[in-house]
């Protein structure tokens, strides 16, 4: 891959490179997601998970992960990094049969970023406030910039660990082309929020627990 850095066809020249190894090797891709791959042998699976050149390796079976990996490792050049602790963002611990997410560290870099955007990072116990504001100034061109980038980390961040802050994000997001000072203020308000539950995380207990669902649609 780093001789097809800088191409505008880098990316897919790669992805079409790892698929077409992955399926020699009798690997599959999801059709709802096709960087994830997925091989079995009987009860025994293996599931890989790639971003960009990145992957992740799951299996039931210890033995089908490390022929895996010694295949890959003839192929490309492969860097084994152990145990899965922290991707993308997002730290990941295990404990027999639970697991937990958070972004506590990628929360604290972005609150370090913004620090400049608000006064002071002074906590809330709510992403939403009773009483929005009613301010609708427009926002200047570079504070439009930083208005959507400050939300686009939130989208991200609400999608992976955080699906409290999901729809206050929702609602900050809804002007981003021509944004106002209310905005702003919402947006600031979820990171305060966000400053305030950083050791919230998502945990994840024994696969015979029962997961239950609640939908609202029409």
């Amino acid at each position: 891959i780093r001789d097809s850095y800088g191409l505008k066809q880098s990316g897919r020249l790669w992805y079409k490179t790892l698929r077409d190894y992955m399926e020699a090797q009798g690997y599959h891709c999801l059709d709802m997601d096709q960087c994830v791959f997925i091989r079995h042998n009987g009860d025994k699976w293996v599931i890989v998970v790639a971003y960009v050149d990145d992957l992740l390796c799951f299996s039931n079976d210890g033995d089908m992960k490390q022929q895996f990996i010694s295949e890959l490792s003839q192929k490309f050049s492969v860097s084994n990094k152990g145990k899965l602790q922290y991707y993308l963002g997002i730290n990941i611990q295990a404990h027999g049969h639970t697991g937990s997410m958070d972004q506590k560290k990628y929360i604290q870099e972005l609150l370090e970023e913004f620090a400049g955007e608000a006064r002071d990072w002074h906590t809330v116990t709510t992403p939403i406030a009773g009483k929005p504001s009613t301010d609708l100034r427009p926002l200047t061109a570079e504070e439009s910039a930083t208005h959507r980038r400050m939300v686009g980390c939130l989208v991200y961040v609400s999608i992976m660990t955080r699906p409290d802050i999901a729809h206050a994000v929702s609602l900050a997001s809804r002007h981003l082309h021509s944004p106002t000072v209310r905005d702003r203020v919402a947006c600031m308000r979820i990171y305060k929020y966000l400053s305030w539950t950083l050791d919230y995380k998502l945990t994840f207990s024994s696969p015979n627990s029962t997961i239950s669902l609640h939908v609202d649609s029409d």
